[in-house]
């Protein structure tokens, strides 16, 4: 998690300084990789729990309430990284 978290502000400081060297202007790309990275930082804190469960054969440990959380939160970002990326492309 540590490494996501650093790779992730690692972009998200290159895209933002790369943004004021040019003046302040931003194309789409830059806007969608921030958002892309944001994302990612959203799912990453999810991902213990989703390892441990793999681990303990797909049972769930940490209650109903959590088991909603995460698995909505694991949900709805792997669908924007889908969108996001799809968008990136076609950009």
């Amino acid at each position: 998690m540590c490494t996501g978290d650093r790779g992730n502000c690692i972009v998200f400081c290159t895209v933002c300084k790369k943004s004021i060297l040019q003046c302040g202007s931003s194309s789409f790309a830059d806007i969608f990789i921030i958002n892309l990275s944001v994302v990612d930082m959203l799912f990453l804190p999810g991902m213990p729990f989703l390892i441990h469960q793999l681990l303990g054969n797909g049972v769930w440990y940490f209650g109903e309430t959590m088991c909603t959380i995460i698995t909505a939160l694991d949900t709805n970002t792997t669908k924007m990284k889908y969108f996001l990326s799809h968008k990136t492309g076609v950009e």
